[in-house]
């Protein structure tokens, strides 16, 4: 069919056996989201599923889930192109082990009539800002296919676990988000701001950001402790009153691990006396700058108060002042500025003596030794 293969709605069953199945300008399996035409039963055990689709702006989907809906995979082949396997909009879907998913696609696009756009390229979709009237889904997962969880509340941000994807626009107000286990973040284009600090990362736990977007805060972006690890391959961050990303200084708050591929980095400060920061590495921590461009007004690129620190050749570090001098973080220290990158010794930090390995071209200023 050029649109879905089979669909039902006002409580129909579809029992899929075998066959192939291919649809090429929408789902292949499905429901309809409007009110009063769930009910729905799908249960497939076996065949082939082919999608595609032509219409710009949306992606292909296997199975779509839209309403109060009943929907059982134990087995079966889905051959998604620019688009995602199975898609939760409402209703409970069980994914049993032994289904098959091969999908492809990096772009975004919308499925169906909602205007939240999900991410070509997964298997599995759980999408809890379409907001469909017969309630938020749920998929039980038996395989072993990561589901991408698309989101729009500070509240489904806070609690997230494994893989996010932005569905809008989130204002944390002055909550920061504490993450003690793994996540990662897909900001979809969309924006996250904080007006305080923003995200957290502890326990060992990794925070890894994807794609294009914007994450703001008054203080860090993006702050680990305790052994907390921050991964970033895109976006852009800005604070405007501290360093952008960072560590903590005290006393066993230490082992952290920093490592940056890509994104822009904008900070200024607001607080007299201070000066602003790029990354602030502050304790036994190992931070790597692969790339990444750094705007910073009134203050330094990077700091190296403790912990090993190296700086990749393509890292651009723009640095900015009419305020020559001021403290960074909790430390009585004033320090000079601007400079692309400080090797702090005086400040004395509990983590040890701070090393950088400066593969790039800007100088680095030892302050202190």
């Amino acid at each position: 069919a050029v649109e879905a293969c089979l669909y039902a709605q006002y409580a129909g069953n579809v029992v899929v056996n075998g066959g192939t199945y291919t649809s090429t300008n929408n789902f292949v399996i499905g429901t309809n989201g409007s009110s009063n035409r769930g009910g729905n039963t799908i249960t497939v055990n076996g065949g082939t599923f082919n999608g595609g689709i032509t219409t710009a702006g949306y992606v292909a989907c296997g199975i779509y889930v839209a309403n109060s809906d009943t929907v059982v995979v134990n087995g079966g082949t889905f051959n998604v192109v620019n688009g995602v396997g199975v898609l939760a909009r409402s209703g409970n879907t069980t994914v049993n082990n032994g289904v098959v998913f091969n999908v492809s696609g990096n772009n975004t696009g919308k499925i169906g009539d909602s205007r939240v756009v999900v991410p070509a390229g997964e298997a599995l979709v759980l999408d809890l800002a379409a907001d469909y009237p017969a309630g938020l889904p749920t998929i039980v997962n038996n395989t072993e296919y990561e589901v991408a969880t698309v989101i729009s509340t500070y509240e489904q941000l806070n609690a997230a676990n494994g893989h996010v994807v932005l569905g809008a626009d989130i204002d944390c107000g002055t909550h920061d988000i504490v993450y003690a286990s793994d996540v990662t973040i897909d900001l979809n284009g969309y924006d996250i701001t904080f007006d305080g600090w923003g995200f957290e990362v502890r326990n060992g736990a990794t925070l890894t950001i994807n794609g294009n977007g914007n994450i703001s805060a008054v203080e860090a972006c993006l702050y680990a402790q305790y052994a907390g690890n921050v991964v970033v391959n895109g976006g852009t961050y800005t604070s405007t009153n501290n360093f952008v990303i960072g560590t903590n200084g005290s006393s066993n708050r230490g082992g952290n691990t920093i490592t940056v591929n890509a994104g822009t980095f904008n900070c200024g400060i607001i607080t007299e006396g201070y000066i602003a920061c790029g990354i602030y590495v502050a304790n036994s921590d190992t931070v790597v700058v692969n790339g990444g461009t750094f705007n910073v007004v009134n203050g330094v690129g990077i700091i190296a108060r403790s912990g090993n620190t190296t700086i990749g050749e393509d890292v651009v570090i723009n640095v900015t002042a009419d305020v020559v001098e001021g403290r960074i973080g909790d430390s009585q220290i004033v320090l000079p500025g601007p400079y692309a990158i400080v090797l702090d010794f005086a400040s004395a930090y509990p983590g040890g003596e701070p090393v950088v390995v400066n593969n790039g071209s800007y100088l680095v200023f030892n302050f202190g030794d």
